[in-house]
């Protein structure tokens, strides 16, 4: 069984007490902002009550359109009108 962990726990386990906090947002579909490839955006109280519980696992390197090294991943998860998007780290 592959490692699994949600994204609040891994910014907790990833980032010191007083170091800025960041994830990768990717998207998809609808006239997407931040493409596969992803962009850093801060990991703040809002990003952590919308993104905090989703479920990441370890996946290929990548690296977003801003050099940011991610790990792990969630699965693709579908919105509203044909946007897609996922959170790596």
């Amino acid at each position: 069984m592959s490692r699994q962990a949600t994204l609040a726990a891994l910014i907790a386990e990833t980032f010191g007490a007083d170091e800025p906090k960041l994830f990768v947002l990717c998207d998809a579909g609808n006239g997407s902002a931040f493409g596969a490839a992803g962009q850093a955006l801060d990991y703040d109280d809002a990003a952590a009550a919308r993104y905090g519980a989703l479920v990441m696992r370890p996946t290929a390197p990548h690296l977003s359109a801003d050099q940011v090294e991610c790990a792990w991943a969630s699965e693709w998860i579908e919105g509203d009108n044909g946007y897609r998007y996922q959170v790596r780290l």
